[in-house]
């Protein structure tokens, strides 16, 4: 990328961005050291604004316990110029438990809140999510929180599903809402389009948040 951009130009687009999001760890077995790189010749002293930074380590269970936990501190240190999202399935979120060594916590709506917030802590982020398929709940400075999704035995298609959610997710908080309105537009996002196939418009989405 710097050598097709040339340098000037990619760090203008990384300072001007006011949102990054970084995918697919588990299947890049280069992207920790493509995040140390970043740190190391892209982090202003001083930013003027600090942009939104979504991580999703997608299965993490097919690395090394010791990769993983390198890259999660890597993760954290983004944490200084940026807000950091961390989103987690529910496998993905007892696997990071387990690697960070905290406690069990119940496999519920409010269990899940729980463990985003102890993840949270250790890990020094700004937010933490975690999606089962039922039910999603998240955690920031101001507290837990969990929603009830619009769950259906028979989806049209799955693969795809905790995408949407993350995006749903990603647009709540570039639009400013809270923890609890951007988890319900995330599970509604999913909900969708698990139903229909589709990625929803801005005019389906909310005619499907009415219906719930």
């Amino acid at each position: 990328m710097k050598k097709r951009l040339g340098d000037v130009t990619f760090q203008k687009l990384w300072n001007q961005a006011h949102f990054v999001g970084m995918i697919n760890w588990t299947m890049l077995p280069h992207l920790s050291a493509i995040w140390k790189r970043l740190l190391s010749d892209y982090m202003p002293p001083k930013p003027t604004t600090r942009k939104l930074m979504f991580f999703d380590l997608a299965d993490p269970a097919k690395r090394l316990d010791a990769d993983l936990h390198a890259a999660l501190k890597i993760i954290g240190e983004f944490q200084q110029h940026n807000d950091v999202i961390l989103g987690l399935n529910e496998s993905e979120s007892q696997h990071v438990a387990k690697v960070l060594r905290l406690k069990k916590t119940p496999n519920n709506p409010k269990g899940a809140a729980s463990l985003a917030a102890a993840i949270r802590e250790k890990l020094e982020l700004h937010t933490v999510v975690i999606h089962p398929i039922q039910y999603a709940a998240g955690a920031d400075a101001q507290g837990e929180t969990f929603v009830n999704g619009p769950y259906t035995a028979k989806p049209k298609i799955s693969t795809g599903a905790g995408d949407h959610f993350n995006a749903g997710f990603v647009i709540g908080r570039l639009l400013g809402l809270g923890v609890a309105h951007s988890l319900q537009l995330a599970v509604a996002a999913s909900g969708f389009y698990v139903r229909h196939a589709v990625s929803p418009n801005r005019e389906q989405l909310v005619r499907f948040l009415q219906t719930l």
